[in-house]
């Protein structure tokens, strides 16, 4: 089920909203008691998201200048409210989010040899295809229904380019947008080879779009696909379907067509490939974009476990050396004063100071204070 946020009212009035502390007063008040349509809690981040598309709203349409929501300065009690309301959230379970999980190299290759992906029918190509660019194109869910097959061209070397055209919507503008161009080298039996094998089963005068109806009647015409194209419904739930269908170790609901550029991104992470080189591959206009994606693997974790053990252990170590070495120093400094008379006893005369042992040897003190009586 699908909840939307319902926006304040500020939305509709923001023309007469022209005072800081009154526009600040309505959004605490809508912070703060913001709940779903069935009175349950939004997540933790749909709160900030919620925040996030007011205040690109606001920066556009607001008459104050300047404004920017996540200033704590200019908003501080928005700032406090908001920032113990996700803290609420989250201590009571609404912090975590269910979103796409990214598919390990071993599930990759599972996936990939398994005979529900077989490119030999319409429906087995297809789904093969989707995989393939999913990952090495790094696609978001939602660029499958927007990809069109001319964004697919020759290299002139046996190799196919494709066109990334800017913005999350695919807008190409009215000259066509400016596009990031990818390279997809030639090869034998590799993603290049099976995106021409596919497009060279789509039939003349068919739909625009990337991924066509597979032809229910191909064994018996030949033809491997309708010239329409697949609905988004039903392209939304393509990578569950591989899921589902290639039996991987991943609950279904846990997949999305968003899970190929996860698993793109983290792989490249664990790889050590420049942050710069990642985002020229996925588009990403920060570092910051890139790193939402990072997460540790097993052998990370260990090496880092690994490395806090070892620092306890040359502490504890440090820390029975400086003891043992504490101990016998108390034990010389005891053999010392058994031989000396003790500070007390000794009396300031001129006999005294006239003795061969002075009367401070090798002492130290601190914050200490001498009466001497004469």
């Amino acid at each position: 089920m699908t909840h939307k946020l319902r926006l304040p009212i500020i939305v509709r009035k923001q023309n007469e909203l022209d005072d800081v502390s009154l526009l600040q007063q309505q959004l605490v008040e809508y912070i703060s008691t913001m709940k779903r349509n069935d009175g349950c809690e939004y997540k933790a981040t749909s709160i900030k998201q919620a925040v996030d598309a007011l205040n690109r709203y606001l920066v556009c349409h607001s008459p104050i200048l300047r404004i920017n929501l996540h200033d704590k300065y200019m908003f501080p009690d928005l700032h406090n409210v908001l920032h113990g309301k996700m803290r609420d959230l989250q201590e009571h379970g609404f912090g975590e989010t269910s979103g796409s999980v990214a598919i390990n190299p071993r599930q990759i290759l599972q996936i990939l040899q398994h005979p529900r992906m077989n490119t030999s029918s319409p429906e087995g190509l297809l789904y093969h295809i989707f995989f393939r660019l999913s990952i090495i194109l790094a696609m978001r869910g939602g660029e499958h229904y927007d990809l069109k097959i001319d964004q697919f061209k020759s290299d002139g070397h046996d190799g196919l380019q494709f066109f990334r055209y800017t913005s999350k919507n695919n807008q190409r503008g009215i000259q066509g947008g400016k596009a990031q161009i990818i390279s997809i080298p030639a090869d034998d039996s590799g993603p290049c080879t099976d995106i021409k094998y596919y497009l060279s089963k789509r039939p003349d005068l068919s739909d625009d779009n990337f991924y066509l109806q597979p032809n229910p009647s191909w064994l018996e015409n030949g033809i491997w696909y309708k010239t329409s194209h697949i609905g988004k419904n039903r392209l939304n739930k393509f990578m569950q379907n591989i899921g589902r269908e290639t039996q991987i170790d991943i609950p279904i609901e846990l997949l999305s067509n968003h899970s190929g550029r996860k698993t793109a991104t983290q792989v490249l992470q664990e790889e050590e490939i420049p942050e710069q080189a990642i985002m020229q591959l996925t588009g990403h206009k920060s570092v910051q974009g890139v790193r939402a994606y990072k997460t540790i693997n097993e052998e990370q974790q260990l090496n880092t476990l690994k490395t806090l053990i070892n620092i306890t252990d040359d502490k504890l170590s440090s820390k029975q050396n400086n003891s043992s070495s504490q101990d016998n120093s108390i034990n010389n400094n005891v053999e010392i004063t058994k031989s000396r008379v003790p500070l007390q006893e000794i009396s300031l005369s001129a006999n005294s100071l006239g003795n061969e042992i002075p009367i401070f040897q090798n002492c130290t003190f601190s914050n200490v204070s001498f009466y001497i009586q004469k």
